[in-house]
């Protein structure tokens, strides 16, 4: 889904910009938000880093509020 990045340092941003894509991953005005778990790895003997494709952890959970 994202990389190759030098460092985690670089990939961090890109990944969140990917989540907050996801459906539901913003709840804006809704009173619900989705959960999104991922993977960050290195290839065997590459320095750089990779992340996986987000699956969803749970329904759509109600978030206090509407926040």
């Amino acid at each position: 889904m994202v990389g190759p990045f030098d460092s985690l340092m670089t990939l961090a941003p890109e990944l969140c910009k990917a989540v907050r894509q996801m459906p539901g991953a913003t709840a804006g005005n809704t009173r619900e938000g989705q959960e999104y778990c991922g993977v960050i790895y290195q290839r065997n003997f590459e320095s750089s880093f990779h992340a996986s494709y987000p699956s969803t952890l749970s329904h759509p959970l109600p978030l206090p509020g509407g926040r």
